[in-house]
């Protein structure tokens, strides 16, 4: 089968655009930092015993790029979308913490054993057509009950490792990205050239969503 795997590489990437976002947030969102009750977007880097935890879970070891990203941070603070994603604009994004990504697996996968979904589901790229897999690993939730997946088990043509969306609602699946590494970078870059502004009260906007 023509699947690459492309979780192997770059890992030590990650930091690097992990920094880049959080140091546009700290220079461009001020205020994002001076909520009550709020001193950081991004939580602390996850303990060794949580993401033991998290691999029992998921039955096998943590993809490359997500051990990386949750050794710099243990996703972000609920309530909190600072992450905005090319692929999905205008919705919003924040990392999950191990615990979340546990808890969200597991609802979905209970989901999927006890309740069978027997309507057809549409792709978009090298996704399974399934309502739910248990190789699907939840990494980030818009607070809508959408969460953007890495695919440990893509079909012909995919790269393990890849990106998808995975919508509650709608009977469809869609590759994002060919990496979590790749959909980090374009959220960086997309930061870093004004495509973005923050708006107090609002979060993250657009700079063509703005009114007038």
């Amino acid at each position: 089968m023509n699947i690459k795997n492309v979780d192997s590489k770059h890992e030590e990437e990650i930091e690097v655009e992990w920094l880049r976002i959080e140091q546009w947030m700290k220079g461009n969102a001020p205020m994002w930092f001076s909520q009550p009750g709020l001193d950081t977007l991004f939580n602390p880097p996850a303990p060794n015993e949580s993401l033991k935890a998290l691999e029992a879970c998921l039955h096998q070891q943590l993809p490359k790029q997500l051990m990386a990203t949750l050794l710099t941070h243990n996703g972000c603070q609920k309530g909190e979308y600072p992450l905005p994603i090319r692929t999905t604009r205008p919705t919003k994004w924040r990392t999950m913490s191990t615990a979340e990504i546990i808890e969200e697996w597991d609802l979905l996968s209970s989901v999927s054993a006890n309740y069978p979904f027997t309507y057809s589901v549409r792709t978009i790229g090298p996704v399974q057509a399934l309502w739910w897999s248990h190789n699907w690993i939840p990494i980030a939730d818009c607070g809508m009950g959408d969460v953007i997946c890495i695919d440990m088990a893509p079909t012909q043509g995919g790269a393990i490792g890849q990106l998808i969306l995975y919508e509650h609602d709608f009977e469809e699946r869609k590759v994002l990205y060919p990496s979590l590494l790749d959909c980090l970078r374009d959220c960086a870059d997309d930061l870093e050239n004004g495509e973005y502004v923050y708006m107090a009260g609002v979060g993250l906007c657009h700079k063509d969503d703005q009114e007038g």
